[in-house]
């Protein structure tokens, strides 16, 4: 599903975000879980807390990726959402953990 909307994405440095890799090797950032007791990016819980039994298309991965220091990430426009069974939701693709790889 394609969003129309334009966002930045603020964290501190030592934070840590729950990205979704798709099998064509793009990235996705975590913007909801599964529940409010899970958290999401907008408060301070274990990032992966909201994907435990999450079933996912085959070739697509998950994975914590932590900041080193501030980052900003810019979500493209429009952003792809990808929206699964129990609620967990990622919105991209993001190239920031691209570069931190060196790819």
């Amino acid at each position: 599903m394609l969003v129309d909307k334009y966002r930045l994405l603020v964290f501190a440095a030592g934070s840590t975000v729950l990205v979704l890799r798709d099998s064509k090797g793009k990235d996705f950032v975590q913007m909801s879980a599964a529940s409010p007791e899970a958290g999401s990016i907008l408060r301070s819980r274990d990032p992966a807390a909201g994907a435990i039994g999450l079933e996912l298309p085959d070739g697509w991965k998950l994975g914590n990726e932590s900041f080193l220091e501030r980052t900003t990430v810019q979500l493209p426009h429009p952003a792809r959402a990808c929206f699964f069974a129990n609620g967990v939701s990622f919105q991209g693709p993001v190239d920031t953990f691209r570069a931190e790889q060196g790819a």
